[in-house]
């Protein structure tokens, strides 16, 4: 599994990606299957990818629209861009037992 390293600290059961996308945006939260409290952090490479992920979709729209005078291939690469964003973001989460 690609967010095979995602687990829980204190059960070491494995999160699925469909779990690790809820939990990007909460700080703790307790385990799914032992009910202790884990804390959530997102590092801020998670930004830069963001950043660049809407510098490439801005560059294709404006490619689009510009030179092909149509607009579809350009909602198109921004689904794709974005798609391939939230794809990587667990990668940038990191999971650590919370506090007592």
């Amino acid at each position: 599994m690609f967010y095979k390293n995602k687990f829980c600290p204190h059960c070491k059961k494995i999160f699925t990606f469909l779990q690790l996308l809820y939990l990007k945006d909460k700080a703790s939260f307790h385990c799914f299957s032992c009910k202790k409290q884990c804390t959530v952090s997102v590092s801020k490479g998670v930004v830069y990818a963001f950043v660049i992920t809407v510098i490439f979709s801005i560059a294709a729209i404006i490619f689009s629209v510009l030179f092909l005078k149509k607009i579809l291939p350009g909602v198109f690469s921004l689904l794709v861009l974005f798609s391939i964003f939230y794809l990587l973001v667990p990668k940038f989460m990191s999971i650590t037992p919370g506090k007592r």
